[in-house]
């Protein structure tokens, strides 16, 4: 296998056991027997377990920045549903949560390098949400009540903590029971 396709497992085993474990519950050496490889060649790829959790940060924000690339043309309740889909999906998949809120819970542990990025990937990701719910309610979809930038940061507050309600309580159905709710708040009533 090529140095570049063992980077990229690596990057993927690495979120995979972030996405269970959180940032602190692994190391490099569970990467490497994940990949096998020895630990030392993981040194070849990232100079650091910091350098690794940035590459995970960004790696993330680029599979969300192409989901939302490819549902932009999708009814604008439809991508904000999307959102809470892909925290379902990753939550079927072992009681995994998002990258974003594993890492978010370890914030004070983590590298300021680490920190910053993550609090750049939150802030595009609530800049998205606000566009949506502002599109929304400039086309009439959405109540008008609502103060845009609030219901964004409600929206991604309520998708990062209802990940980790699902995972306590192993129960994935409640994160789809959220993005019900959310529907039925945003949604304008026709009298």
């Amino acid at each position: 296998m090529s140095a570049s396709n063992k980077r990229r497992e690596a990057i993927e085993e690495g979120r995979s056991l972030l996405q269970k474990l959180g940032f602190n519950g692994f190391s490099f050496q569970d990467i490497a027997d994940r990949i096998g490889i020895k630990k030392p060649s993981l040194y070849a790829h990232f100079a650091s377990k910091e350098e690794l959790g940035l590459e995970m940060i960004a790696h993330y924000r680029r599979d969300f920045e192409q989901w939302a690339e490819r549902h932009r043309n999708d009814a604008i309740l439809d991508q904000i549903e999307g959102l809470f889909r892909i925290f379902n999906k990753f939550a079927r998949d072992q009681n995994k949560i998002c990258p974003i809120t594993a890492l978010s819970a370890e914030y004070e542990t983590l590298p300021l390098s680490m920190r910053k990025a993550l609090g750049d990937m939150a802030a595009f990701q609530e800049k998205w949400l606000l566009d949506l719910i502002q599109r929304g309610m400039d086309a009439g979809h959405f109540r008008s009540d609502l103060d845009p930038a609030q219901t964004a940061q409600m929206i991604q507050s309520l998708g990062f903590g209802i990940q980790h309600l699902a995972r306590l309580h192993q129960d994935t159905d409640r994160i789809l029971a959220v993005k019900d709710q959310i529907r039925h708040l945003l949604e304008r009533k026709v009298p």
